[in-house]
């Protein structure tokens, strides 16, 4: 396919599901939490251009794009457009499987750029939170800072800290999936493997967002609130992507070169 053939393509789908995509980037920009489904299109694309492409067109192509446009509309003409978030990605992945664009392995990773629904966090809060912030005080403890919890609330000295939903962590269940999933884009694992370690990589969600909490704690008790904010909402996401990023493309280079 051609470079203009490709820009008109996608140009079309981006006019298609103009709606659905300002919406997601409006809600990127109004949720934090969610700016990690961001770095899934381009991951796909990276694998994408680092892999063989496909000699013919995928099946089922057409199928995905026509349902990817129904939820669309239906999204659209009943104020929802958040529900027609999964119609875009399906549509997304039917436009390549239609043009022969990439693997089925990397075409999935344009599903981890729908962000994990609020419904779904929601279920989980306050309580896992709360757990995960009496875990990393009573850590904290051992090292001889006492912090005053009440629920999901936390003081050092005058300094205060309240953790919201997003603070559960269980955002970062499908980045780090996701990441592993790239990973064996990446690194050519066998499917089932790929699979695997993404399954085992999302119950590293909570540990992970215990450190991260801890850390709040640290920042706290340096009287740095605003600090400890960021520590939540922006560093867990951004440091791990960043470094499996790293990893992962270190060692695929390393294996072109042997």
């Amino acid at each position: 396919m051609s470079a203009l053939r490709g820009a008109l393509l996608w140009a079309g789908y981006a006019a298609a599901f103009s709606p659905v995509l300002l919406d997601l980037a409006r809600h990127l920009i109004e949720s934090p939490w969610a700016r990690y489904s961001a770095i899934f299109p381009l991951l796909f694309a990276v694998c994408a251009l680092r892999e063989p492409r496909p000699e013919a067109r995928q099946p089922g192509g057409a199928l995905l794009i026509a349902l990817g446009l129904a939820a669309a509309l239906l999204a659209a003409f009943t104020g929802m457009l958040r529900y027609g978030r999964v119609g875009a990605a399906l549509a997304a992945i039917g436009v390549c499987r239609r043009f022969a664009l990439a693997s089925p392995r990397s075409q999935a990773l344009l599903l981890f750029a729908v962000p994990l629904p609020d419904a779904l966090m929601r279920r989980f809060d306050p309580q896992v939170a709360s757990f995960l912030l009496e875990l990393a005080a009573g850590a904290a403890g051992l090292a001889g800072l006492t912090f005053a919890v009440d629920g999901t609330d936390v003081g050092f000295g005058d300094q205060v800290l309240s953790l919201e939903r997003p603070d559960s962590g269980i955002a970062l269940m499908p980045l780090l999936a996701g990441l592993a999933w790239y990973a064996g884009c990446r690194l050519r694992r066998p499917p089932w493997r790929a699979a695997a370690t993404a399954c085992g990589a999302a119950l590293l969600a909570l540990p992970v967002q215990a450190v991260a909490i801890g850390l709040a704690l640290l920042c706290l008790s340096l009287g740095e609130a605003t600090l400890a904010r960021h520590a939540l909402t922006h560093a867990p996401w951004i440091a791990i992507a960043a470094a499996v990023i790293a990893a992962t493309e270190m060692r695929a280079r390393r294996g072109l070169r042997a």
